[in-house]
């Protein structure tokens, strides 16, 4: 579990201060095999929203993609509008149409129309983030995503 400390969003959502970290969902590294992804997970995240928790932070790379799919799988009972939903781009190549496809595809494997929060994972290191934050902005004006953010920026990369 995370703790955020602060949090500036444009969400009417009320942030936990405690957030459920799914990088363990559907990561073999981890080595909780395919019956903690089918069931384990979901009580996690039962249990979690039991407890108040309302951040859930998930990402494209954990598990390849499968973390968003058992955290929406796991979230897919109507609790959507309760939760703010995180979730990072790998910045492989992040410039602006790549961001945009990458968030669509995010969406899709959560089962949401709508992320609250769409970072970037880590700084790319040849690509300038004037070349990613076009599509984070694209993104925000269609409604996709609400806030955008940056995941493991140094304070010299801010």
């Amino acid at each position: 579990m995370r703790h955020v400390e602060h949090s500036v969003s444009s969400s009417p959502k009320r942030l936990s201060k405690i957030g459920l970290g799914t990088w363990q969902f559907g990561s073999r590294e981890w080595g909780y095999g395919s019956e903690y992804a089918d069931q384990g997970a979901a009580q996690v995240v039962r249990r979690a929203l039991e407890l108040g928790i309302t951040v859930f932070d998930t990402a494209e790379a954990y598990g390849f993609g499968r973390s968003e799919r058992i955290l929406g799988a796991a979230l897919a009972a109507g609790t959507f509008q309760e939760v703010y939903l995180t979730t990072k781009i790998m910045p492989v190549l992040p410039v602006a149409a790549v961001v945009e496809q990458r968030a669509v595809a995010s969406a899709s494997r959560l089962g949401v129309r709508h992320l609250d929060l769409y970072q970037v994972h880590q700084p790319n290191p040849l690509v300038r983030d004037r070349w990613t934050m076009p599509g984070m902005r694209a993104l925000r004006t269609v409604g996709l995503v609400g806030d955008v953010g940056v995941s493991n920026y140094s304070l010299q990369r801010w």
